[in-house]
């Protein structure tokens, strides 16, 4: 509806800069833009893997690192040791509901 508020509101306007303060200045925009694709793949998707992260950004783990430290709460669950499979959940943060942690046996 118009004028009404997203659930979102606060954290797109969040600024998501990268955290390492080794980071060339030159690098920041493209960082932070990939900071804010990871935020928002984790939102519309909830549970993400690694291989579909490093299609946003190789470097994925400094990404979850930096959102980490803006205050977003984000676990990783190893699924297979063989593969390195690993998926990764937004359980809450800076305008996101918290979710519920809910293990499911693979058979």
């Amino acid at each position: 509806m118009p004028g009404q508020k997203d659930l979102y509101d606060h954290a797109e306007k969040q600024e998501l800069t990268p955290t390492d303060p080794n980071i060339h200045f030159d690098e920041i925009p493209r960082l932070s833009k990939q900071n804010r694709e990871v935020l928002d793949f984790l939102r519309r998707q909830g549970m993400v893997s690694n291989r579909e992260l490093s299609a946003i950004a190789l470097n994925y783990t400094g990404r979850i690192s930096d959102l980490k430290k803006h205050g977003y709460d984000i676990q990783a669950r190893r699924d297979d040791f063989i593969s390195g499979k690993v998926y990764y959940t937004l359980m809450s943060g800076p305008g996101v509901p918290t979710r519920k942690v809910c293990h499911v046996e693979r058979g």
